[in-house]
């Protein structure tokens, strides 16, 4: 009986999840963003912070490389970024000095997103 419980909890809650889709102005599914524990950090940065340069670098190179953007392309699930940060930050260890080139990362993932951003605006998809 336990388990038929958990089981239906679960059903429940990724029904209401693919009810709560948010879309973009051009009709774009838009991925909910990933929230890490708010405990989880990387050295001394907000773990979520890193992952979401990573997602937003991630999918702004995919637009300016193809030079196309898309709604998959620019609104990709975080499964890519989240395996990366894990790959470059997960050896850190609290406390730990962040590496220089983590925020240099973050500066470049903004004006990439800057970029891919416009390109969609004048594709029509943001």
């Amino acid at each position: 009986m336990k388990n038929l419980l958990i089981c239906a909890m679960v059903l429940l809650a990724l029904t209401s999840a693919a009810h709560a889709e948010r879309r973009s102005g051009s009709g774009c599914v838009v991925p909910e963003r990933i929230t890490l524990p708010t405990h989880q950090r990387a050295a001394d940065m907000p773990a979520n912070r890193l992952v979401g340069w990573i997602y937003d670098t991630n999918r702004s190179s995919a637009v300016l490389k193809s030079g196309r953007c898309t709604c998959k392309a620019f609104f990709p699930s975080w499964d890519g970024a989240v395996a990366e940060f894990e790959s470059l930050f997960g050896g850190l260890s609290v406390g730990q000095a962040t590496p220089g080139w983590a925020r240099d990362y973050g500066k470049k993932s903004r004006v990439l997103l800057d970029e891919a951003r416009t390109m969609c605006i004048q594709q029509g998809v943001f």
